[in-house]
């Protein structure tokens, strides 16, 4: 009896992971990839920048932004109360086109990012206001296609979905399953019709009047989450958006080392715990049962071939989003270490949502609630 219960888990194992893959495909293919435009260049665009402790990427960073092939542009870089020399690194680099402003202090009631980009904002003058990151790389005409492709589409906000890099071991093994689930609860594909709404951080260009219609940062000032927060603000105005595939274009981190992927794991799922408790933790008993505890029972009865099979199909489709990532195709293979260490993560974020709802975020510890339509911070401290 154990054993056909093992055997019908295992084909139910191999049958939802292939599930998983065609719909993570379809999803792929319905969001479209920026396309390549030619023509005159459009508005003037300011890039706005805000960093905190981004020594290791600032330079290149700049340098980046200013050699975009767009001519009407302007680069902000706002620094949040840097300790590590990014803002001496960044006074020594004023150039012709290059803004530097300097945040001093933190202020209640303020994400330190949204207050940066606020910041930024309010020294901006383009007609166009792009927000990213410093560990984000581009193509040099990535910038005019956006623009283009906003302009021609007639849409308000755009996103790009980069490709990330795997900086570490924990990144090998998770993040190919975490990209894995972005299709499935992100809906991509669905954004630019109003269904979805989804922004990445290491791209978000708004038209200005757009921006300002919304309340721009300010109206997200307390949300832990600032780019989904953003997509829920605007989505709720009736703004068009668009998020569209770059992967080949825009190269971005998501956390440099495992330690910080772990916190930024619980920055996402802890306010998915506070926000819903039930389906998190009814999705979060589901995971583990088909990822987790259908292999020991595959083991405990003994059904090895069955067990092997599961492994190399989810270990395959796991593989096949690492490779897209430019990563090796075998990091499928770490799939086990990825899902427990997200379980774990969603888990203890679970936990914090329940009984202390407080996420450390770049030396900043905030107290996280629910809020009308995404989270929000209660309370900010700081360390140095």
């Amino acid at each position: 009896m154990i054993e056909l219960v093992a055997q019908s888990a295992a084909v139910a194992f191999i049958a939802a992971w292939l599930m998983i893959h065609l719909i993570r495909e379809k999803s792929f293919k319905a969001t479209a990839a920026l396309p390549r435009i030619d023509g005159k260049l459009g508005e003037k665009v300011s890039i706005i920048l805000p960093v905190r402790n981004e020594l290791s990427y600032i330079h290149d960073s700049i340098r980046t932004l200013l050699s975009l092939d767009y001519v009407e542009k302007e680069v902000i870089v706002v620094d949040d109360n840097s300790t590590d020399g990014t803002w001496e690194a960044v006074e020594k680099m004023a150039v012709e086109g290059l803004d530097v402003v300097r945040v001093v202090g933190d202020e209640e009631g303020w994400m330190g990012k949204c207050r940066a980009c606020h910041i930024g904002y309010l020294h901006s003058r383009g007609e166009w206001l792009l927000f990213t990151d410093a560990d984000t790389d581009f193509a040099p005409t990535v910038l005019g296609d956006a623009v283009k492709t906003a302009e021609a589409l007639g849409l308000d906000f755009l996103s790009l979905y980069p490709r990330f890099r795997f900086r570490s071991f924990l990144h090998r093994a998770a993040m190919p399953v975490l990209l894995t689930g972005f299709y499935l609860f992100g809906k991509p594909h669905l954004v630019q019709s109003g269904r979805s709404a989804f922004a990445f951080g290491s791209f978000m260009l708004f038209r200005r009047e757009a921006y300002e219609k919304i309340g721009g940062h300010a109206a997200v000032r307390d949300a832990l989450l600032e780019d989904r927060a953003l997509a829920l603000v605007a989505r709720s105005h009736g703004l068009r958006m668009g998020l569209f595939r770059a992967l080949d274009r825009v190269t971005a981190s998501w956390n440099d080392d495992s330690r910080s992927l772990w916190n930024g794991m619980l920055r996402i799922f802890t306010p998915l715990g506070i926000i819903n408790p039930v389906k998190t933790l009814s999705i979060f008993i589901t995971l583990t049962a088909i990822c987790l505890l259908i292999p020991v029972l595959n083991i405990l009865a003994g059904s090895y071939l069955l067990l092997t099979l599961g492994y190399v199909v989810a270990g395959g489709v796991v593989g096949w989003e690492a490779r897209r990532h430019s990563a090796s195709f075998l990091n499928g293979l770490l799939w086990p270490i990825g899902v427990a260490a997200i379980l774990a993560a969603a888990g203890t974020a679970f936990l914090k949502a329940w009984l202390n709802p407080t996420i450390r975020w770049r030396n900043r510890v905030y107290t996280v609630a629910r809020g009308e339509l995404h989270e929000k911070i209660v309370f900010t401290s700081s360390s140095r």
